[in-house]
C-alpha cells in the first residue's frame, strides 16, 4: 500500500482560507481577553490610589512613545533607503516595482480584490497562500503606500521588534498599534524619500498639492510627511498636525514642534480645521495665538477615509497642518498673512477643559482648574463665568 501524506490531509491544507479564519478567531479571543485583563488592572490601579501611568489607553501610550521621539525614526530612514537602492523605484514605477520585490524576493503574490470580496478591509496578508490583497477600493497613492507597509512589516521585523521592544509599552495592543504606525512611517519614507522630499518641499515652499503630484502621494501622505522631516543637522518646518472628523473627534495628532495637544478631548473650535468641512476640498488658512502668547500658522482642508466611496459626506476628514509664527514665511500659504496685525490673529486654546479664556462665546465646557461663578440673573458672551 502507498503512503499517504500527512500534510496533504491537514485541514489548513484542505482550506487555507478556514485556517485562516480559525487563526484570527484565536488571536481576537486572545486580545479580547488581555483587554479585559487589561482593564482590570488599570482600575485596580486607579483604586488603589495608582498613578496616571495605570489609566493611559495604548493609543495613549503610543503618542507619547512618538513624542518622545519627535516622530522621526532614522532606523527606518535609512531602511526605506536600502529599499530604494535595491529596487531601483521610480515615481512611475512605484507600485509595479514594489509588487516585482513582494514577488522575487519575499515569494509574496499580490492581488488587487473585489471591493465586494474585502467590504471592510482595504489591506490584507493572506499568511497561508503568502499573498497580500488589496482592495480596489484604494487609490493608486494607497495601494503603493499599503505595499510598503506590508514590505515593512515582513522584511523588517527584526528592526520593528527592537524599536518596540525599547518603548516601554506596557501592553500588547500598545505594541501592535505601535509596530503598525512604524510600518506607515516606513511606508511615507518609501514613497517620499527624506533628502528629495526636503529639497523639493523647500524650493515649492512647502506648496502641498505640488509635492503631491510630484511624489504620486495624496495630500494627506504629503502632510504626515511633512511632520517627520526632523533629521538632524537637515531639518525641515516643524509641523504639527491633526486629524478630525465631523463630530470633532481626534484620530490622528502629531507635533514635532511646540504645539501643545489636549491628551483627551477635541480642539479648540474657534479653529478653522472644523470649517474645512464647510467647503470640502478648500484650502483654508489661518493665524492663531495661544493663552501663553504662542503664536502658529495653520491650514486646514478636507481629505477621503481611505477606501471610501459613495457620496456621503461620512466620508470626510479635516486635517489641520502648521508651524509656528517663525516659519510662516517659508509656506507659500502663508503669503499676506500678518502675524503684527493683532486683528488678523484668532485667539485659541488646547480645548475647552484646558483653556482658561474668559470671553469665548464658543465654550463648550468650563475650564477643569476654575472655579464657575453662577448667576442666574446675568448671561455674558461666554455660557461660563468663573474665577481668574
Amino acid at each position: 500500500m502507498g503512503s499517504i501524506s500527512l500534510a496533504s490531509t491537514t485541514p489548513a491544507a484542505a482550506s487555507p482560507a478556514a485556517a485562516e479564519a480559525i487563526n484570527q478567531l484565536y488571536h481576537a479571543w486572545r486580545e479580547a481577553t488581555d483587554n479585559a485583563a487589561e482593564l482590570a488592572d488599570r482600575i485596580a490601579g486607579a483604586a488603589g490610589g495608582g498613578t496616571s501611568e495605570a489609566l493611559r489607553s495604548p493609543v495613549e501610550e503610543v503618542r507619547d512613545f512618538l513624542t518622545r521621539h519627535g516622530n522621526h525614526y532614522p532606523e527606518l530612514e535609512a531602511a526605506a533607503e536600502s529599499l530604494h537602492e535595491r529596487t531601483g523605484l521610480t515615481r512611475d514605477s512605484f507600485f509595479a516595482g514594489l509588487a516585482d520585490h513582494l514577488t522575487g524576493t519575499l515569494l509574496v503574490g499580490v492581488n488587487v480584490v473585489p471591493v465586494d470580496v474585502m467590504p471592510e478591509t482595504l489591506r490584507r496578508y493572506d499568511r497561508h497562500r503568502r499573498r497580500v490583497l488589496l482592495s480596489e477600493a484604494l487609490s493608486d497613492s494607497g495601494r503603493i503606500f499599503q505595499l510598503a507597509c506590508e514590505i515593512c512589516l515582513l522584511e523588517c521585523r527584526d528592526l520593528l521588534d527592537r524599536m518596540i521592544e525599547g518603548g516601554g509599552f506596557g501592553s500588547d495592543a500598545a505594541r501592535r498599534i505601535a509596530r503598525a504606525h512604524l510600518a506607515n512611517y516606513f511606508a511615507g519614507a518609501v514613497m517620499m524619500p527624506y533628502d528629495r522630499l526636503l529639497a523639493a518641499a523647500e524650493s515649492l515652499r512647502y506648496d502641498i498639492d505640488l509635492i503631491a503630484r510630484r511624489f504620486g502621494a495624496s495630500f494627506e501622505q504629503v502632510c504626515h510627511r511633512l511632520t517627520t522631516m526632523q533629521r538632524p543637522g537637515s531639518k525641515g518646518i516643524p509641523f504639527f498636525l491633526i486629524r478630525i472628523d465631523a463630530a470633532g473627534n481626534v484620530s490622528k495628532r502629531f507635533s514635532a514642534g511646540t504645539f501643545q495637544f489636549a491628551r483627551l478631548g477635541g480642539a479648540c473650535p474657534r479653529w478653522n480645521v472644523h470649517r474645512a468641512f464647510q467647503i470640502p476640498g478648500r484650502i483654508f488658512t489661518q493665524t492663531v495665538r495661544m493663552p501663553a502668547g504662542e503664536t502658529y500658522f495653520s491650514i486646514s482642508r478636507t481629505v477621503e477615509r481611505s477606501g471610501a466611496g459613495g457620496t456621503s459626506a461620512d466620508r470626510l476628514l479635516a486635517l489641520g497642518l502648521g508651524c509656528d509664527i517663525a516659519h510662516a514665511r517659508r509656506v507659500v500659504y502663508a503669503d499676506g498673512h500678518d502675524p503684527e496685525n493683532d486683528a488678523a490673529v484668532t485667539p485659541i486654546g488646547i480645548n475647552c477643559r484646558l483653556c482658561e479664556r474668559p470671553d469665548c462665546s464658543e465654550r463648550a465646557l468650563p475650564p477643569i482648574n476654575r472655579k464657575l461663578i453662577v448667576d442666574e440673573h446675568r448671561r455674558d458672551i461666554s455660557p461660563f463665568a468663573f474665577m481668574d
